[in-house]
């Protein structure tokens, strides 16, 4: 039996080869690309929040319409919560209160594994809106989304946020920034303002 040696073609079917045991782009540990939102967390802190500013309606995102994804949806059961569902918001986790603060949390939808896409969390002294921890809604799994929230006091507020270099996967950023808040009642209403915690 005669074996063809061609070089050339050899050469080839050795490089198709080669290319068909590499994996595809996209496949394998997905890494974070931070995000440009997530900017504000690493320069001097200037308040986006206003007294007497009304709630920010809900962004229209596109995500997954899966009707499963609904059941974490938890019912309103408060005056904010049923201000911040007028807006378009779907409120998920529980609530914080005291000292006649409320923090909630509130989403726009839901990406493919039914995570929070496009979240914000709110606060209010009263039924009066003092503000947002985040000047714009966040994306879970992306540079700058928040991972936790808390009331402290009748004056303060904390977060904490995920924080990703190029290099980290999506399930594991390598730091996160925590910002304090206080919460400042003024003739106009109350705010929200961001503080550095002191190191």
């Amino acid at each position: 039996m005669r074996v063809f040696r061609n070089p050339i073609i050899l050469a080839i079917l050795g490089l198709v080869l080669l290319f068909s045991a590499m994996p595809a782009a996209g496949q394998g540990t997905p890494v974070a690309t931070p995000a440009p939102e997530a900017a504000w967390l690493d320069g001097p802190l200037a308040s986006w929040n206003q007294p007497g500013r009304p709630i920010p309606t809900a962004p229209d995102v596109e995500g997954n319409t899966d009707p499963r994804c609904a059941d974490q949806e938890r019912p309103a059961e408060t005056e904010q919560d049923t201000a911040l569902i007028a807006k378009g918001w779907h409120l998920f986790l529980p609530y914080q209160r005291g000292w006649d603060v409320t923090l909630v949390w509130g989403l726009a939808g839901y990406d493919g594994m039914c995570r929070p896409w496009g979240y914000q969390v709110f606060v209010f002294v009263g039924t009066s809106f003092a503000g947002t921890i985040s000047p714009g809604p966040m994306f879970l799994r992306t540079d700058g989304a928040a991972d936790t929230a808390n009331l402290w006091s009748r004056d303060r507020v904390s977060a904490e946020f995920r924080r990703y270099t190029p290099q980290d996967p999506l399930c594991c950023p390598s730091s996160s920034t925590s910002i304090e808040y206080t919460i400042d009642r003024t003739t106009n209403g109350p705010v929200l303002n961001p503080v550095k915690p002191e190191q």
